[in-house]
């Protein structure tokens, strides 16, 4: 707006100079001399004297302008380098028109190093420089700040190092929109991710055995009575072709049976390297064939309006904090000794992001202690059962690591015709652009 104003001003200015030059000059000529051939010589060349009086004027205000330009480029790159965040500006031509002093001493890049799209995405981030350039042009049609995420990048010297990317729309220079991007370095945060993952996992191992183990009794009780079975057979001298063909045939089914169960499990041990695009649906079947057949054993169901929509975030870290949720309504249902066991999962999005409800019927949390579920160590559950740590590790994947929200109340519902209260886990992740 300052700059349309100022424009308006110069435009005006040289409007009334104009107007003035042509109204008025040959009334001055006239008054300022006398001699009469002077006087049409002026007049006759009228152009030229206008071009002559305004070009140094037009000089003056163009010089005006460009001082003034770099004056207020020189105080923004003295600002942005007094910021310890590193920044990025750049326009819709693909130039990079600074990066601050933080910015530098974080990857070791020069502006001439990166000063154009092309550069900074082919230098910085290798084999997602399609990706990146495919963004930052989407970028470019939005009005709001964007969080593109975290990327793995490479500094000049090669190292790796984590950034969590935002940017915002800045100002429109040259007639170019022009956006400003904040990278913040979230190595550390990512190393502790992987620390967090990693108890998390150990706190649902044994869990997870129980699973393997309760999977694994029946098509191994298979396998022995066959194998029995047969070589009684062959001992009383009674074995056949046909005999021989179907127990190995059911051997079979059960070693691929097996092998099913170990791979369903193995992707679960896998910590996230990086983010991925997935479903919630995606998230809810891998949990049910780690936890299906002992929740199944306890009588627990599970009713689902799950919208289909893709994210892109850490999908392990998801799978393991809906897990824990799971088994804490496992938890509540055996304490309480809850007869109808029902898992409610809601997951739709609005506008920016994306949001997954887990209710149950198992009667809620009293109220004195459900302002402190997520705080670390603290359980309700006997210290050979529970560590407290469940919650307060997915509170810290869904804020810190996922940029999501996570809380919890009660909420009293009906059912069937009947009225429950239950536990609400109501979890938000953003919508990431990338």
């Amino acid at each position: 707006m300052k700059d349309k104003k100022f424009a308006f001003f110069l435009s005006l200015i040289y409007f009334i100079f104009t107007f003035i030059f042509f109204i008025a000059f040959d009334t001055i000529i006239e008054f300022l001399f006398t001699n009469n051939e002077f006087q049409n010589n002026l007049l006759e060349n009228k152009e030229w004297i206008y071009l002559t009086l305004t070009t140094p004027i037009i000089f003056i205000f163009t010089i005006f302008i460009l001082k003034n330009y770099r004056e207020n480029l020189e105080n923004l790159e003295e600002l942005l380098d007094k910021t310890p965040i590193a920044i990025i500006v750049s326009n819709e031509d693909g130039r990079v028109l600074l990066i601050n002093k933080s910015f530098k001493q974080l990857t070791e890049y020069t502006l001439e190093d990166i000063n154009s799209i092309e550069k900074i995405t082919t230098k910085i981030f290798g084999s997602n420089t399609k990706l990146i350039k495919k963004s930052i042009k989407l970028l470019y049609l939005r009005n709001k700040t964007q969080d593109n995420g975290e990327f793995e990048i490479l500094k000049k010297n090669g190292d790796k190092i984590t950034l969590n990317f935002k940017t915002s729309p800045f100002r429109t220079i040259n007639n170019k929109k022009t956006l400003i991007t904040t990278a913040i370095d979230v190595t550390g945060e990512k190393e502790q991710h992987k620390l967090l993952m990693q108890e998390l996992k150990m706190s649902a191992m044994d869990e997870i055995l129980q699973n393997i183990s309760h999977q694994w009794r029946q098509p191994l009780s298979s396998i022995s009575t066959v194998s029995t079975a047969l070589r009684l057979q062959n001992d009383l001298g009674q074995t056949s072709y046909k005999d021989i063909d179907n127990t190995m045939e059911i051997i079979n089914n059960s070693a691929q049976y097996l092998s099913k169960t170990i791979e369903d499990f193995r992707g679960f041990f896998k910590p996230d390297q990086k983010k991925t695009h997935f479903s919630i649906n995606e998230i809810f079947d891998k949990s049910l064939q780690i936890i299906g057949n002992s929740f199944e054993k306890d009588s627990i169901k599970f009713d689902t309006d799950i919208k289909e929509f893709k994210i892109y975030n850490y999908s392990n870290a998801l799978l393991q904090v809906m897990l824990n949720i799971f088994n804490n309504s496992k938890d509540s249902f055996n304490k309480n000794k809850v007869t109808n066991r029902v898992i409610f999962i809601e997951a739709y999005t609005n506008e920016y992001n994306l949001i997954i409800q887990i209710k149950d019927t198992a009667g809620g949390i009293p109220t004195k202690i459900l302002n402190k579920v997520f705080e670390p160590y603290f359980t309700t559950k006997h210290q050979s059962v529970g560590t407290g740590m469940g919650l307060y590790m997915s509170q810290e994947m869904i804020t810190k690591h996922m940029g999501g929200k996570i809380w919890v109340d009660n909420k009293m519902f009906t059912y069937n015709s009947k009225s429950y209260t239950g536990a609400v886990f109501t979890i938000s992740l953003p919508i990431s652009t990338i």
